[in-house]
């Protein structure tokens, strides 16, 4: 192949290939449902599914951070090596790569803000809900559903 600077070895890269794959995303999306070691190591069981739900949004919430926290240790790891590497390049078109290949950790890493962000938004969008949910459970409870009217 011919064209920019060693252009063939970002194609066979292995790591690399990794890095565009969108099956991330499903795989994050995948982990959060995946709690059961979380709910043994901290012990959350209930009978009651409300609180069930209680525990296991929090933990889904964990696991998301826990999750997030991993792929930016390994992208900030990625982006210093590619700091580096850029501080060595000697020809233009090697320095434009890896220019290139920085902007895209750092738009990976904004988009992993977003992410965390939008995700954290809905589990306590979520969680309100379910406490409206448990309130009005609770109002219907001790004062009936009211007078019906016919």
């Amino acid at each position: 192949m011919e064209g920019h600077y060693h252009f063939e070895n970002i194609l066979s890269d292995r790591e690399l290939n990794r890095l565009f794959d969108l099956s991330d995303y499903q795989d994050l999306y995948g982990a959060i449902d995946e709690i059961e070691d979380l709910r043994e190591e901290y012990g959350l069981y209930s009978n009651d599914p409300a609180t069930q739900r209680s525990y296991d949004m929090q933990l889904k919430q964990l696991r998301l951070q826990e999750t997030l926290y991993q792929q930016s240790t390994e992208r900030q790891q990625r982006m210093s090596a590619l700091l580096n590497q850029f501080g060595q390049a000697d020809t233009p078109a090697a320095k434009d790569d890896l220019a290139n290949s920085i902007h895209f950790e750092k738009m990976q890493m904004e988009n992993e803000q977003t992410m965390m962000t939008a995700m954290t938004n809905m589990l306590e969008k979520q969680k309100r809900l379910e406490a409206k949910q448990q309130a009005q459970a609770f109002s219907n409870s001790m004062f009936g559903d009211g007078i019906p009217f016919e």
